[in-house]
């Protein structure tokens, strides 16, 4: 399952707002999970969906909570369009 597009937007602008405070950081995915309320389901799926879209970067083999993720530079572009 995916999250609501309201959730992936707020999942990118996070990824942005910590790329911008450290380029280098990665965010976990049970970060993810606790800042925006989604269970581990919805956490695979939107992450599928927003690497499979080119928006954010998995840096580990897992989509759940043991991910770890990064943005884009095309995420980047994504957000500062919106």
């Amino acid at each position: 399952m995916i999250a609501s597009k309201e959730v992936r937007l707020g999942i990118l602008r996070y990824l942005r707002d910590i790329y911008n405070k450290n380029p280098t950081k990665v965010v976990r995915g049970t970060e993810i999970m606790n800042i925006f309320k989604i269970d581990e389901d919805s956490l695979n799926g939107t992450l599928k969906f927003l690497e499979d879209t080119g928006l954010i970067k998995l840096m580990s083999n897992s989509y759940g909570a043991l991910a770890l993720t990064r943005i884009t530079d095309k995420g980047l572009s994504e957000i500062e369009d919106l």
